[in-house]
């Protein structure tokens, strides 16, 4: 499988673990459970939804874009997109670490999403070197 398909293929895994990610956090809705956050209020809203936004449309503009487009511009915003999202998603994996009481699953899920945009960092970084 070549670089770039490689890198598509990751850059679409990072909205998709997203979504488990908000999913796994509303399942207690279907035992009746609440998943109302104390620390949102209702004006929060509309950056949460721009931010879950931005989080799934870049991806798939660059999932898109490193399999169509092999410029050396491209290349550069891919390892710059792909460290920012390593740090975002070191960031908030260490959000969630710190939570109590501690949510196993949601740690274990963002630690995967963690090490799947290190690589995604990793294969951009490659990308930019191979020429």
């Amino acid at each position: 499988m070549t670089l770039t398909y490689q890198l598509s293929i990751l850059w679409m895994l990072s909205p998709i673990g997203l979504s488990v990610h908000v999913l796994v956090a509303l399942l207690p809705l279907f035992a009746g459970g609440d998943v109302r956050e104390a620390s949102l209020r209702l004006t929060d809203v509309p950056r949460q939804a721009r931010m879950m936004v931005i989080t799934a449309v870049i991806p798939m503009i660059m999932a898109v874009s490193v399999v169509s487009v092999a410029a050396m511009p491209l290349r550069w915003l891919n390892l710059g997109l792909a460290v920012l999202l390593t740090l975002a998603n070191t960031a908030h994996l260490f959000q969630h670490l710190h939570l109590r009481p501690p949510d196993h699953t949601q740690n274990a899920l963002l630690t995967v999403i963690l090490i799947l945009s290190a690589i995604l960092t990793y294969l951009s970084y490659l990308w930019v070197v191979a020429e």
